[in-house]
């Protein structure tokens, strides 16, 4: 039995009237529940591939909302063929819903690779990241690169200047890697020698790199990050 046979329901359809789209939505979820559960084949770039339909709750309902949501928009509901059954006009949006996921993840799967895909032979991920930093760095702009560069010898001779306590502190507060209670377990200090510390180690930081020219006009904020990335990416010094 097709819902949208009289005028009435068609009309009130495209006026998208809530009562209507309401009796839309029960008559048919069940019908797009069961085509996102048992999968279909289809084509993409000349490529055969099985969706294997979704089992998981969750994911089950979020796809099937989705997929009302699409057909319930306004564009959706006049571009309706009243001539047509609606059932597989709403099919058809649901199958070009999950094709549009999957070309979307494949595209998004290009983008991203693991970093040990990228090692050369015996180059562990610090190496990795130093050679991509490198990379980035000369194909920046100049005057970018040559900040990245200075502040890089400089929060180095920062940090060669630290006895090892104080630079692991610091370089475990600016990485997030270790909470203050964390630090202060293993160095065998209290939470609140920690807390002191760091706050000197920050504001020594700061006077130290405003001392070598390198914070200039710029947001303390901003610097603090960049200082943070060259620290997680070792090319200090």
């Amino acid at each position: 039995m097709e819902l949208l046979e009289s005028e009435e329901n068609i009309e009130a359809f495209r006026r998208g009237d809530r009562d209507l789209l309401g009796d839309v939505y029960r008559h048919y979820v069940s019908d797009v529940e069961r085509m996102l559960r048992g999968g279909f084949t289809f084509t993409s770039q000349g490529e055969t591939v099985r969706f294997r339909g979704i089992t998981q709750p969750f994911r089950l309902q979020e796809v099937i909302q989705e997929s009302f949501i699409h057909t319930f928009r306004d564009k959706a509901r006049q571009a309706y063929d009243p001539a047509r059954e609606f059932r597989p006009y709403l099919l058809t949006i649901v199958r070009n819903l999950v094709i549009d996921r999957y070309r979307r993840r494949k595209l998004e799967s290009q983008l991203f690779v693991h970093l040990g895909d990228m090692a050369y032979a015996d180059e562990d991920e610090r190496e990795v990241l130093g050679r991509l930093s490198g990379n980035e760095a000369q194909q920046g702009d100049p005057e970018e690169s040559a900040w990245q560069s200075q502040l890089g010898v400089v929060l180095g001779e920062f940090l060669a200047a630290l006895d090892d306590v104080d630079s692991r502190i610091l370089e475990e507060h600016l990485l997030g890697s270790q909470t203050q209670q964390g630090m202060a377990d293993e160095l065998g200090m209290s939470r609140n020698d920690v807390r002191k510390r760091i706050r000197e180690l920050r504001a020594r930081l700061l006077r130290h790199l405003k001392s070598e020219g390198v914070i200039g006009n710029l947001e303390v904020a901003d610097v603090m990050r960049a200082v943070t990335t060259l620290i997680a990416l070792g090319v200090v010094g």
